[in-house]
């Protein structure tokens, strides 16, 4: 099962760009994995903390448990919090309820971690549990995340702000079931 995992995630790869993460990705990548850190230090056991972490995978929304949903937006603005909403599905909680937003906030701070060594970090706490870590280490491969590019996430980050929201009626958002029928395909910014 491994195995096969492996080469699935080798074939997904080769469909991809071989380009290094750009900075907006990266920054996504360092949300992203500090939110599966949280998840992780919270107690959730380490397979199903990794396996619910779709987004690399394509999944709507970035981490998918079954009874919950969660997207992460991840800024370095530093006032407002901008969050670019990539498809009318991705705060649609139809299909998954509870679904929740978490926003996250980096400063750059030489004190902080950059991604390759917060990515180190989780590594470390997967080391037990070999199956967790070789689904992190595909889904890091899904994501663009390549080991010889490792030395050029070199940023270290601090997390200065951390916000989680229930998506629900009343929260800012566009779904399928709240535009005409006529739009089938939005990104916005909220």
């Amino acid at each position: 099962e491994l195995f096969i995992s492996r080469i699935h995630a080798w074939q997904e790869f080769m469909q991809r760009d071989k380009a290094k993460l750009g900075k907006e990705a990266e920054i996504g990548l360092y949300g992203e994995i500090h939110c599966l850190k949280k998840i992780l230090d919270s107690g959730v056991p380490a397979r199903n903390a990794v396996e619910g972490w779709v987004g690399p995978e394509r999944g709507i929304q970035d981490f998918n448990f079954g009874s919950f949903a969660l997207e992460v937006k991840t800024t370095t603005a530093s006032e407002g919090f901008p969050a670019k909403i990539m498809s009318l599905e991705q705060l649609d909680d139809s299909s998954v309820n509870p679904l929740f937003l978490f926003g996250c906030r980096l400063e750059t701070d030489t004190r902080g971690h950059s991604l390759r060594e917060l990515i180190e970090v989780v590594r470390d706490f997967l080391r037990s549990d070999r199956s967790a870590r070789v689904a992190f280490e595909r889904k890091l491969l899904f994501s663009g995340y390549l080991l010889k590019d490792e030395e050029e996430y070199n940023t270290s980050f601090n997390v200065s702000e951390e916000n989680c929201y229930l998506v629900d009626e009343y929260f800012p958002r566009l779904t399928p079931y709240t535009v005409h029928s006529n739009i089938v395909k939005a990104r916005y910014e909220i």
